[in-house]
């Protein structure tokens, strides 16, 4: 089996909010490669297009609810308003894809329409909008993609179905304390036999509150998932017909499923 090299990045609108970890898997196991912090819009529009990734787990959404963008084209303040349809809250702040990890995992990701993460998300946009990014996004539609391949991810709803899977040790942790961060590591490291060694464990674990670097761990094993590197688990691909829709037009949030 070909090396594979897989990468989580843990996205912020601010350069030392960012992290990246990447995982290599040769048909024998999976370690950890390479950890990377302070990553500048140049180091993500040159790692997103490397050709030495696979594929790319990014944790930021990659677009707004429909209905939130077709109500924001059509209201102004200033004419009439009679004709327009105003969309619940709960279409005004999630996408499809937010409500189905809302209601398969009982975890509801913050809203990009209402919530601080829509300026990470914007942010994000002025990145790939000036890179050369053609057919990389995987919106869960399952057409051909340029490598690397990019999907959208939260690390918060990956180890809520782990935990789903395995039972509890993983989401009931705080990823905000260094003790519980070093403890999901070392579990997430056994359980899927990933190699980590002693100096980029202690870079991922961080110090005081900064958990930027292990939800790009979370990210790189749930992009391990999508390659089908991991043994019974899938991702969550869109399903119905609106579900396929949506994600065209807001994107889409893999997590894991167990097989």
């Amino acid at each position: 089996m070909n090396q594979i090299q897989v990468a989580g990045i843990d996205w912020s609108t601010k350069k030392n909010d960012r992290a990246l970890v990447s995982i290599k898997h040769d048909g024998h196991g999976s370690r950890v490669a390479h950890v990377q912090s302070k990553l500048s819009n140049q180091d993500i529009c040159d790692i997103c297009t490397s050709v030495e990734y696979d594929a790319i787990a990014v944790d930021t959404p990659f677009g707004w609810p429909e209905k939130f963008t077709e109500f924001l084209n059509d209201w102004s303040p200033g004419r009439s308003q009679g004709h327009i349809q105003i969309p619940g809250s709960q279409d005004f702040r999630l996408r499809i894809t937010d409500q189905v990890v809302k209601n398969e995992l009982s975890k509801t990701p913050l809203s990009v329409s209402a919530d601080k993460i829509g300026s990470a998300a914007h942010s994000w946009v002025h990145v790939v909008s000036g890179g050369d990014f053609k057919g990389q996004f995987d919106l869960g539609i399952k057409e051909p993609l340029d490598n690397p391949s990019i999907i959208e991810v939260y690390p918060a709803a990956t180890l809520k179905a782990l935990t789903q899977g395995y039972g509890p040790g993983l989401y009931d942790e705080s990823l905000k304390d260094e003790i519980a961060r070093e403890k999901i590591i070392n579990t997430l490291a056994d359980r899927f036999k990933i190699e980590i060694g002693n100096d980029m464990k202690k870079e991922i674990i961080s110090t005081g509150k900064r958990d930027h670097s292990i939800d790009a761990l979370v990210a790189a094993i749930t992009c391990l998932m999508y390659k089908g590197l991991i043994n019974n688990w899938n991702l969550r691909y869109p399903e119905s017909h609106e579900e396929v829709h949506a994600a065209k037009h807001e994107g889409w949030i893999f997590f894991p499923v167990r097989t």
